[in-house]
């Protein structure tokens, strides 16, 4: 016997379910009722229910949602999702073996990069990496795997943090390269020809810039202009600094 219709597998809170592959949503109603769909269906929390004008198909199994709101319930899921579970695998196996100190530092680099690799792979042409990233640990990875060292590792892998620079170089400012600090996000020079970098964008006042209409200061002086350039330039030297 062969089947018509064919099924591909998806993660779901958890859960193994077996959808048509042409269903590209998931959603639990209130009652626990678990709902694929084709199109993205609309939510009506007034009648407590998802409204779809497409196909719709209701696997036979129901979910208690304890503290899940099903509002928060709709899940994208365009893909066969199979490469979820193995990749739970394959973190769990590393997590056994790097805890009895079995697991090398190679062996650990190979774990991480293949994972990587995976999750990178089935985000192109779906969802962003940050949205596959989020689905993979909130519907497949289990909570005793989630911070987990290596969980851990990869996160930083694929999500490293951008260092803050030491400084910026703001170059052309009215002729001139300006070094200003890395907080710094706006640049106005004052009629006597004294140039600062300020955190928040400030506000003109009478021949001078300041940070709040309160006139309180937190400015950093980063430059000086003569008196003839600031005479000429300074009601339009506000400048934002592009990161």
């Amino acid at each position: 016997m062969k089947f018509k219709t064919p099924y591909k597998t998806v993660m779901f809170y958890g859960n193994v379910l077996h959808i048509p592959y042409t269903a590209n949503w998931i959603a639990a109603f209130p009652s626990g009722r678990i709902a694929a769909f084709m199109e993205k269906p609309d939510c009506n929390s007034q009648d407590n229910k998802w409204d779809n004008r497409g196909t719709t198909w209701s696997p036979d199994v129901h979910a208690e949602m304890e503290d899940i709101k099903w509002e928060d319930t709709l899940t994208y899921c365009p893909q066969d999702q199979q490469w979820m579970i193995e990749a739970v695998v394959i973190l769990e196996q590393a997590r056994d073996l790097n805890s009895i100190g079995a697991l090398s530092n190679e062996a650990t680099d190979y774990v991480l990069n293949s994972l990587a690799d995976i999750l990178r792979y089935h985000s192109e042409g779906w969802n962003s990496l940050h949205a596959t990233w989020d689905s993979w640990i909130k519907h497949a990875v289990p909570n005793y795997l989630r911070n987990n060292v290596l969980t851990n590792q990869l996160r930083e892998r694929l999500f490293p943090l951008t260092k803050e620079p030491e400084y910026r170089v703001i170059k052309g400012y009215y002729g001139r390269d300006l070094i200003v600090p890395p907080q710094a996000r706006w640049i106005a020079m004052d009629i006597n020809g004294k140039t600062h970098a300020y955190e928040t964008e400030p506000v003109l006042r009478v021949g001078c810039w300041r940070e709040n209409i309160n006139g309180e200061e937190e400015c950093i002086p980063v430059a000086w202009f003569p008196p003839e350039i600031a005479a000429q330039h300074w009601q339009d030297s506000l400048m934002e600094i592009q990161l």
